[in-house]
């Protein structure tokens, strides 16, 4: 376990101060490093700097976002070379930034290509913010297929805000078999940076557009996030499975710097869950800290409830970034 100090806090589902989270545990043993080109299916988590990661990007009321801006901090920080335990990681496997609005810049791969596949689930104003994050998940999901899973391929996925429940749905269909999703899908890895797992407040005006279709579906009293939170709960993609790891911070409303609550961002059961108190991350500042250093202070659990009611603190952990980084490398953070 890792150092820190547990308390018990009583938790209520959205708008509270809540600070949930989970920066999980410490890291124990010797990193296996294998170059391994395939999923296994044989139930074994496996760890490598080889794997495909594939980045996804959250709302935006526009309609418009620019991949490179998003991300590119991000992969070139896994590309660096840093320390973990006697190791040195370095991230050699490809890197794909996805975009899903008509009118995204920068990126590898825009998913309405997918659309097509899709056709019968919830189909309609593709690449705007009127497109359903179900029928983003969807074009998501094969598009994870047609290039990496149907080829026995593992991927890792990290992604922003909307962008975790895209994937969160994405993993949810091919498990529940819905008619419209691929057979099968390998995500052994899921990292989301302030995701509103629980959904935003009625009436919010955190992510405003005119009420369009994505701003809605994420307010915490829409069918879709009661799906979500009734069918939705730790998904598992096919193979060894998928471990999650949900980083969140401290709202705006409750003297934070962030749009999403600590709360909202780590509402789903089990997975690692962490929450900052500091650095105090703005909502687009998780993607963009490359520091190494090991002064964070943050509230942590594993395996724990959708509201758990103890957390454990940790006042020399590692920031963002360095959290990804485990995160994607290791089964326990």
């Amino acid at each position: 376990m890792r150092p820190g100090t547990t308390r018990t806090t009583p938790r209520r589902r959205f708008i509270q101060i809540l600070l949930p989270l989970a920066i999980i545990l410490a890291l124990t043993g010797t990193l296996l490093q294998q170059r391994v080109a395939r999923a296994d299916a044989s139930g074994a988590y496996v760890s490598s700097t080889t794997w495909p990661i594939v980045f996804v990007h959250g709302f935006n009321s526009n309609s418009s976002v620019d991949c490179g801006s998003t991300w590119n901090t991000a992969s070139s920080y896994l590309q660096g070379y840093h320390t973990f335990g006697s190791q040195t990681l370095h991230w050699t496997g490809p890197m794909l930034k996805v975009g899903f609005y008509t009118n995204d810049t920068n990126c590898g791969y825009n998913i309405k290509s997918k659309a097509y596949r899709c056709t019968s689930y919830y189909a309609s104003n593709v690449g705007t913010n009127n497109e359903s994050i179900r029928h983003l998940a969807c074009e998501l999901a094969w598009y994870i297929y047609d290039t990496y899973s149907v080829y026995g391929q593992n991927v890792q996925v990290v992604a922003h805000s909307m962008g975790g429940l895209i994937i969160r749905w994405a993993i949810h269909g091919v498990q529940a078999r819905l008619s419209a999703f691929p057979p099968l899908i390998y995500v052994q890895d899921v990292v989301t940076l302030s995701t509103p797992h629980g959904g935003v407040p009625l009436g919010s005006t955190i992510f405003t557009c005119g009420g369009c279709t994505e701003g809605n579906e994420m307010q915490s009293t829409n069918a879709f996030m009661n799906d979500t939170y009734n069918y939705a709960q730790d998904p598992q993609g096919n193979g060894w499975g998928t471990d999650w790891t949900m980083l969140g911070g401290v709202a705006f409303y409750n003297l934070g710097c962030d749009v999403v609550s600590s709360s909202e961002a780590t509402y789903m059961k089990y997975g690692h869950k962490s929450y900052f108190t500091s650095p105090c991350y703005s909502h687009g500042g998780y993607p963009t800290d490359t520091s190494d250093s090991a002064d964070a202070r943050i509230y942590w659990c594993d395996g724990c409830p959708v509201t758990p009611s103890s957390w454990t603190s940790w006042s020399s952990a590692p920031r963002s970034l360095r959290h990804m980084l485990y995160a994607l490398n290791v089964s326990n953070w």
